[in-house]
């Protein structure tokens, strides 16, 4: 076999042999990028899965204890060791060394007690002075019995004061609110003797200044102003004695004021005798007696002009018109008939009713 010409290399050869190496390893690179775009699939897609799973449940139940814990320094303050034994918890440490005491981030008037590196307890200022609590000072059992105490009842009043601050409370509605605000039965009852001591809570006193407003204020009657101060707790002695304020002379003077009001409204759209009546049921609602209530009336009557009975003259023609037109499908007979017992109810005196029914039929 004869052997190759060596010869000149031609620029044809070498350029095509390159062209051929190049797209060899352009077509090898392409690949290795498409093998490492493709997704992970099988066992270790599933791993990734349940690794992102597990922190996700690990990162709430941290921000869970976290909330917890914040609850727990910032809430009203309790009988928490009996509350963390009903609930199968661990109760609050008992004793040990202040190794740091805390201000809460959202009350600045409350502090964080540690007992050894440990939470214990939430304290006011009040009673962290009164204690002269302080770093490294150490609390037996019964020491922090008393302290807890203390700032139950501190925590009581004042909730109570802040209460209190807006207007007269009578003991009842104190009670109710402490009660409300899951405060224990026995510093309720410290707190109102304390509140009482210091002349912040007086039931005298409240009944005798709503006597006072009422009558001036919303013309209320003796009667609604004590179902008033009975809802509100108050002794049937302590309301007797706060109705002294109300004298009967001003009792007379509200009356003739709201009665002679209210029977102008009803006269315009009812007969004489309707609006008395349904005056009267107004003034019983409010309060006052009813022998005050009928004198007043009386009067009020008595004083009614020729004006007053040609207006319900007017009210008797414009009723007596209104009914007629509105049952005109009636026969003449009954079509009378039907109006005439209108009239009578709405209290029109029967004489004037016929008069104006005879009228009627005769222009028909």
């Amino acid at each position: 076999m004869s052997a190759r010409k060596k010869g000149p290399v031609r620029l044809s050869d070498l350029s095509g042999s390159a062209k051929t190496s190049n797209w060899s390893k352009t077509r090898d690179i392409h690949t290795e990028k498409n093998k490492q775009a493709q997704p992970v699939t099988g066992k270790s897609h599933e791993g990734n899965a349940d690794d992102l799973i597990a922190k996700a449940k690990a990162l709430k139940a941290s921000k869970e204890l976290e909330a917890e814990g914040q609850d727990r320094q910032t809430r009203a303050p309790q009988n928490v060791d009996c509350q963390a034994q009903q609930n199968g918890d661990q109760p609050a440490i008992q004793a040990g060394r202040i190794t740091m005491i805390q201000v809460q981030k959202k009350n600045k008037e409350r502090y964080n007690i540690y007992l050894n590196q440990t939470y214990a307890f939430a304290v006011s200022e009040s009673v962290l002075v009164r204690f002269a609590l302080h770093k490294g000072q150490e609390l037996d059992r019964e020491m922090v019995k008393n302290i807890k105490a203390a700032e139950r009842e501190s925590w009581a009043f004042q909730l109570a004061t802040r209460y209190l601050a807006h207007r007269l409370r009578s003991e009842k509605e104190v009670r109710d609110k402490l009660a409300s605000q899951e405060i224990l039965a026995e510093d309720i009852d410290r707190t109102i003797d304390k509140l009482k001591e210091m002349k912040l809570v007086d039931d005298l006193v409240y009944g005798q200044s709503y006597v006072r407003t009422s009558k001036r204020l919303q013309k209320k009657g003796p009667g609604q102003i004590s179902r008033y101060l009975k809802e509100k707790g108050l002794d049937q002695e302590t309301i007797n004695q706060s109705l002294q304020e109300y004298s009967q002379k001003d009792q007379v003077s509200n009356l003739e004021e709201i009665a002679k009001k209210y029977f102008d409204q009803q006269s315009r759209r009812h007969a004489i005798k309707t609006a008395r009546q349904k005056t009267q049921a107004y003034l019983y609602s409010k309060g006052y007696a009813s022998d005050l209530i009928r004198s007043v009336l009386a009067d009020l009557i008595s004083e009614l002009d020729q004006e007053d009975q040609k207006q319900e003259d007017e009210l008797l023609i414009k009723s007596f018109a209104k009914y007629y037109r509105r049952y005109h499908k009636l026969n003449p007979r009954e079509r009378l008939y039907k109006v005439k017992s209108l009239l009578y109810q709405k209290g029109f005196a029967s004489e004037a009713i016929n008069r104006l029914a005879d009228q009627y039929q005769e222009e028909e």
